[in-house]
């Protein structure tokens, strides 16, 4: 078997099941909804009815996000600059490497993650290999 018939046949399994490429979607947005939640209070409790509101709803406002950067604590540590683009990968990789520790919110939600992860993906891998 070469390789580009192994990525076909395995695009043709995950294809033929379209519930677990939705379910692993609604997942993955399960565990983020509740963080995005808490940190869009966050936001809204900082910025409020201010002319830094108006600002940031026009594009980034740089001055603003230093001084939300410099205030926050636990979850709102985590909404930096480095998360538009490509640099949220870096940064993470950096931090890991750093030896940087995770906020702890974010570790509870990354462990909770791996835990229904590590007890789904038998059940996946089984359904892909029929």
């Amino acid at each position: 078997m070469t390789a580009l018939h192994a990525f076909r046949e395995g695009a043709r399994r995950v294809a033929r099941a379209p519930a677990i490429v939705a379910g692993t979607f609604a997942l993955t947005l399960l565990v983020a909804l509740p963080l995005a939640i808490a940190l869009r209070g966050m936001l809204e409790a900082h910025l409020g009815a201010s002319l830094a509101a108006d600002a940031a709803a026009r594009g980034a406002n740089y001055e603003w996000w230093q001084e939300f950067m410099a205030q926050a604590a636990g979850l709102g540590t985590t909404f930096v600059p480095s998360i538009i683009g490509f640099g949220a990968v870096l940064q993470n990789l950096s931090n890991l490497v750093d030896n940087v520790p995770m906020a702890t919110t974010i570790a509870g939600v990354t462990g909770a993650w791996l835990v229904l992860w590590a007890f789904l993906s038998g059940g996946i891998i089984d359904r892909f290999a029929r």
